[in-house]
């Protein structure tokens, strides 16, 4: 699976952002398929996950985007907000398989940097 992950720290905000997907979707003449994760914790302590699914094919040397869902949730706690995205992610039929991965390492990190 194509896995990467990105965070940034400010201030008091906490941004993590994961994405897994088909391997090698984005080569020349191949589809590709990615579920983006993102989650922030606002400084006063409220938590936002987003979801962004893509789809397409990458030819002419760039991708051409076929499909998209986007979904959202929020809450108290991260757990609060995940329990959300769960719900509506399953309503969305967004790819369980990426999503799970991606949402897995997403807080894995967001662990490891509460931690510190």
């Amino acid at each position: 699976m194509l896995s990467k992950l990105k965070i940034k720290m400010k201030t008091e905000e906490l941004i993590v952002i994961s994405t897994a997907g088909k391997p090698y979707g984005h080569a020349p003449e191949q589809y590709y398929h990615d579920v983006d994760v993102y989650v922030l914790r606002k400084d006063d302590g409220r938590w936002f996950v987003n979801v962004l699914e893509t789809w397409g094919n990458h030819c002419r040397g760039h991708d051409e985007e076929h499909g998209r869902r986007q979904i959202g949730g929020r809450g108290k706690s991260l757990e609060d907000a995940l329990a959300q995205v769960e719900r509506l992610a399953q309503a969305a039929g967004i790819n369980r398989e990426y999503l799970e991965e991606a949402v897995c390492e997403a807080v894995t990190e967001v662990e490891e940097l509460l931690m510190e």
